[in-house]
């Protein structure tokens, strides 16, 4: 289907990987007037929008392949659709380019989150040189972006030093433009991931106001954005705590201070204290007897490994929320894969953090539907 690229309103989510890019891309992308372009596709049409060089052809093409990874029952070039979002944390580097469009309408959302959660949410990912592919992109930012980074670029391609440091540098770096995205000509509107878990609604609300989008029309993302992506990211996963302060059961707990000395400046800037607020710890709810007994379903595919699923919850085994048509715990998914990825790569792997991770899922996925009760659990994966 044709789409006119001046006549759609054009809205950039940009900020450190890690910080709410996905989810914020998401919600705004599920909006009956809205698509969401992600990664990569999006950054074809941001050069074509920073080269005035736009295709109304080229436009469609990418709508139609980002749409393509999504569940959802709706034609992505539609009569109703008024604005392109377009998921884009590499382009943080760009905003001096991007200040420069005049003939598109365009604004921006950017994204920040307390640098030790960023950090820690780098290290899970073991199959992606962040740091690596973060410095590529500094590297090749505009002159005026890059030389006042330059330290930070130093120590990104500095093999010798902490490689957690490394990534405290790629939040230093890219969470700074925050400056150059919410002041004009760019004037975006700036995002706490914390204040987005607080507060949703009202996050929400001041998202549609900024890009122009009717809040009454905004569904729960959950229900519309579902597939795949980059970055293993859980697509059906509504809005929750989980992720809130989960540096202080990884690796990042025992360097805090030295990665919090690096950030320490800006992260005040932003309003951030060392200390969690009491509201934003409460998220991070007590672990009762029963998150740590649960029940593992396991076996090849094609073997039965369905019918064992039917077996265990007739049994009274919950096994989550989110089981597809085979009856895998869907929810599972990415923590077993971070797990099991490390102990392939024979990385050390710290027992309590590993525990503290099944723990916090645990957690998060019996409260939704049953609360944190005594009663067999578990999940099926094969």
């Amino acid at each position: 289907m044709y789409v006119s690229s001046d006549k759609l309103a054009f809205v950039v989510v940009a900020g450190c990987q890690r910080s709410g890019t996905t989810l914020l891309g998401q919600i705004l992308g599920a909006h009956p007037s809205a698509v969401l372009i992600d990664e990569p596709v999006a950054y074809r049409v941001i050069d074509k929008l920073i080269e005035d060089d736009l295709d109304d052809t080229l436009l469609a093409e990418c709508i139609e392949a980002a749409a393509s990874i999504y569940r959802a029952s709706r034609d992505a070039c539609r009569p109703e659709l008024t604005h392109v979002v377009l998921k884009a944390p590499n382009a943080t580097f760009r905003g001096s380019e991007l200040a420069k469009i005049n003939r598109f309408a365009m604004s921006y959302v950017f994204a920040v989150r307390d640098i030790r959660d960023v950090v820690s949410s780098m290290s899970r990912l073991f199959n992606i040189d962040m740091v690596s592919r973060q410095a590529v992109w500094l590297g090749r930012a505009p002159d005026e972006v890059k030389s006042p980074l330059i330290n930070e670029l130093v120590c990104m391609n500095d093999a010798g030093v902490s490689v957690n440091v490394r990534r405290a540098a790629v939040w230093l770096a890219k969470t700074s433009q925050y400056r150059a995205f919410t002041s004009p000509p760019l004037s975006g509107c700036l995002v706490k991931y914390e204040e987005l878990v607080r507060t949703p609604d009202v996050v929400k609300r001041a998202l549609c106001e900024h890009v122009g989008l009717d809040v009454e029309q905004l569904p729960e993302h959950s229900e519309v954005m579902c597939g795949s992506g980059p970055g293993y990211t859980v697509r059906s996963r509504s809005i929750d705590g989980e992720s809130i302060g989960r540096w202080t059961d990884s690796v990042v707990a025992d360097m805090q201070d030295e990665i919090w000395n690096i950030g320490a400046s800006l992260m005040s800037e932003l309003g951030y204290v060392r200390e969690m607020a009491d509201d934003l710890a409460g998220l991070r709810l007590s672990r009762p007897r029963a998150l740590s007994q649960p029940v593992v379903f396991l076996g090849r595919g094609g073997s039965g490994t369905r019918l064992l699923s039917m077996v265990a919850q007739e049994l009274g085994v919950f096994l989550g929320n989110q089981l597809n048509a085979s009856g895998d715990s869907e929810e599972w998914v990415d923590v077993v894969y971070e797990l099991a990825t490390c102990r392939l790569l024979a990385e050390s792997v710290n027992p309590r953090h590993s525990n503290a991770r099944i723990n916090k899922r645990a957690r998060s996925i019996l409260q939704k539907r049953h609360g944190i009760e005594e009663g067999l659990w578990g999940w099926k994966l094969p």
